[in-house]
């Protein structure tokens, strides 16, 4: 990754591609145990999810596409979690 930039460049951005997925998977996995409790919260959890799985493919898909919005990502990326995490506290 330090001697050469495009492997660099790219295995970033597979790897935020792959990252994104694993999240969104997990809270896909994660919002079943919430079901019972609070149906909104699962409602916004599928949601958050499903959305996060799409963008995670077309990452994955897509990795010059990525490596160019990469910034942006992690932006969107930090802010979909920031608002998850007040919706959860709640």
């Amino acid at each position: 990754m330090l001697f050469n930039n495009v492997f660099g460049f790219l295995f970033v951005a597979i790897a935020f591609a792959i990252m994104f997925l694993t999240d969104s998977f997990t809270t896909l996995w994660a919002a079943s145990f919430i079901k019972d409790d609070n149906r909104g919260l699962y409602i916004w959890d599928i949601i958050i999810s499903i959305l996060g799985i799409i963008l995670g493919i077309f990452l994955l898909l897509s990795p010059a596409l990525s490596m160019i919005s990469l910034s942006f990502m992690i932006a969107v990326l930090f802010m979909t979690f920031g608002i998850e995490m007040i919706v959860h506290s709640f």
